[in-house]
């Protein structure tokens, strides 16, 4: 089906077999990794993504762009020991003996099992934790389970994804699963100083925010106030909570739709989401956040344009449709003036909204590099979980001047891989990858990648 080069170097791949459902109650993916390096690979935790001391694929997960679903293997019975998860309908490198190594010139395979997907849902995109999102892989029919789905199954583990969006001009961000949206408005925008009576000009950006809650189902709106952590909370709190007051006030005049009802709260400065010692961190924190449900999706989706899949030997597989790769160096000190990054393209699923960058860095110099898991990823976003995820990549859309972060689960994980640990061998190259959820009329990015050049002119194919 699809060829993926894979996060344990260069010479190493990940090839989807089949995706197929298998019965009424379940959905299975087969696919294998291939080692042509002259040394073994190690595969024993790398596929249970974020639970280290798992030792299944349990980390592979099916996503369905259009719900904005992401569906992990099923879990069934008890766990076996205190810390470890319940057992995955799925391979366990238990079975494998030696081969949970992976030798020189050896390919092995693994399954997973999720279940029954909607009907009407024909392809999914398969997120792996060595490859980053495979997208538009069709689902069919007919195949057999590798082995029974136990009774003592349950319920299946599906979690929301959370797109993001940051306005670089007016300093509003948006996020949205496919039920609910959230659009935090700079206090900056909306209040003078310490104020909380609305300045002239917040009409029109609170105007965009009626125009989508009249349009939507939502029957409750939230709208909660924050402050940055100057002065103290005397004042921060009742400043917050009478600027949540004045934005529902404000948005009740301007929805004229009936049957919608209004919560307010403050929280002074006790939920940050940037960094409060700077100045930038501060202006972000500064915000009236509104949330509400999301208009009503449409009933049919789209029929997803064709796409070939394309087979390439992992060095060199290329998105369809991209040009030579840009590479920039890294910025000049001693830890990454050896090292630059290679940048080919973003990889949009032909049913729009999901989108993947793929990118390698390269370390040119004679020792192994060790900067991954504390210089690529951001403490700010999804938290700062004990893998350190690479996740502090940005997408930008120049044209509309809107800044894209990596992608998030509704539990606050985030689709980047893991960086605690992990080094680049001297003269060799990691591939990496992270997600985002562009808008679709995205055809062009900058890539931001931290202590990097920017990339410019990134086609979004």
């Amino acid at each position: 089906m699809t060829i993926e080069p894979t996060w344990f170097g260069e010479d190493t791949s990940l090839e989807i077999l089949s995706l197929e459902r298998a019965d009424n109650d379940t959905t299975v993916l087969k696919f294998q990794l291939t080692n042509n390096r002259d040394e073994e690979i190690s595969t024993y935790f790398a596929l249970a993504d974020g639970t280290p001391t798992s030792q299944t694929v349990e980390g592979v997960s099916l996503i369905d762009v259009g719900a904005r679903k992401q569906y992990f293997p099923l879990r069934y019975g008890e766990s076996e020991s205190p810390g470890q998860p319940q057992p995955c309908y799925c391979s366990t490198f238990a079975e494998f003996g030696d081969k949970r190594r992976i030798k020189p010139g050896e390919t092995q395979e693994f399954w997973a099992g999720y279940p029954a997907l909607p009907d009407g849902v024909d392809t999914v995109s398969v997120h792996t934790p060595v490859t980053g999102t495979v997208h538009d892989i069709p689902i069919t029919g007919g195949g057999a389970p590798p082995e029974p789905l136990p009774d003592d199954h349950d319920d299946p583990i599906v979690v929301d994804l959370v797109a993001a969006r940051e306005d670089l001009e007016e300093g509003s961000t948006r996020e949205e699963t496919g039920e609910q949206v959230s659009v935090s408005l700079s206090a900056d925008v909306l209040f003078d100083v310490d104020e909380s009576t609305l300045r002239p000009d917040a009409e029109q950006a609170l105007r965009e925010v009626a125009e989508e809650i009249a349009e939507s189902d939502a029957e409750t709106v939230q709208i909660d106030g924050h402050t940055d952590n100057s002065g103290t909370d005397t004042i921060n709190q009742p400043l917050s909570e009478d600027r949540a007051e004045a934005v529902k006030d404000e948005l009740d005049t301007l929805i004229t739709r009936s049957g919608i009802s209004y919560e307010t709260a403050g929280h002074g400065s006790d939920e940050p989401v940037a960094d409060n010692r700077t100045d930038e961190g501060k202006q972000k924190n500064r915000r009236v956040t509104i949330t509400y449900d999301a208009a009503p999706a449409a009933e049919e989706m789209p029929e997803p344009a064709s796409r070939e899949q394309e087979s390439a030997s992992p060095d060199a597989s290329r998105p369809a449709g991209s040009g030579p790769a840009q590479i920039v160096p890294g910025k000049e000190n001693r830890y990454f003036k050896e090292l630059s990054v290679e940048v080919e393209a973003v990889r949009r699923s032909s049913h729009g909204g999901l989108a993947s960058l793929r990118y390698r860095v390269v370390n040119h110099a004679d020792d192994e590099s060790t900067v991954l898991g504390g210089s690529f990823g951001s403490p700010a976003i999804c938290g700062s979980l004990p893998d350190a995820r690479l996740n502090g990549v940005m997408l930008i859309d120049e044209q509309a001047q809107v800044q894209y972060p990596v992608l998030q689960r509704s539990d606050s994980h985030c689709l980047a891989p893991r960086g605690a640990g992990e080094t680049v061998p001297a003269h060799e190259s990691r591939t990496l990858w992270i997600d985002f959820w562009l808008d679709p009329s995205v055809t062009e990015v900058t890539v931001q990648v931290p202590k990097f050049e920017a990339v410019t002119g990134v086609p979004v194919t």
